[in-house]
C-alpha cells in the first residue's frame, strides 16, 4: 500500500493506493492534518511507502509524522522575476 499526500495552498489531500487502485481519498484543512494522518495509518497499517507533493514547503511536522515510511518528497519552490 502507498500513501500519496498533496500539500496544497489551503488543503491537504490524502490518497491511499493498493495495487494501483485508489481505495481511499480525503481532503482536509491544515488544522486537521495530524488527526487524518493518524487515522489513515491506523486504518491502513500495511502502508509502506509515501509520496509527498508540497507546493509551498508548508508543514515540517507532517514530514516527522511519516518517520516510519519510505518517503519521496516533491517540493516546488516557485520564484518570481523582479
Amino acid at each position: 500500500m502507498q500513501l500519496i499526500i498533496d500539500l496544497g495552498n489551503t488543503q491537504i489531500k490524502y490518497f491511499v493506493f493498493d495495487d494501483n487502485r485508489d481505495i481511499d481519498t480525503r481532503t482536509v484543512s491544515y488544522d486537521h492534518w495530524e488527526n487524518t494522518l493518524t487515522q489513515l495509518q491506523r486504518e491502513y497499517p500495511l502502508i509502506e511507502k509515501c509520496i509527498v507533493s508540497d507546493v509551498n514547503r508548508s508543514i515540517q511536522q507532517i514530514y516527522r509524522g511519516l518517520w516510519c515510511l519510505y518517503r519521496l518528497f516533491c517540493v516546488c519552490g516557485l520564484a518570481t522575476a523582479l
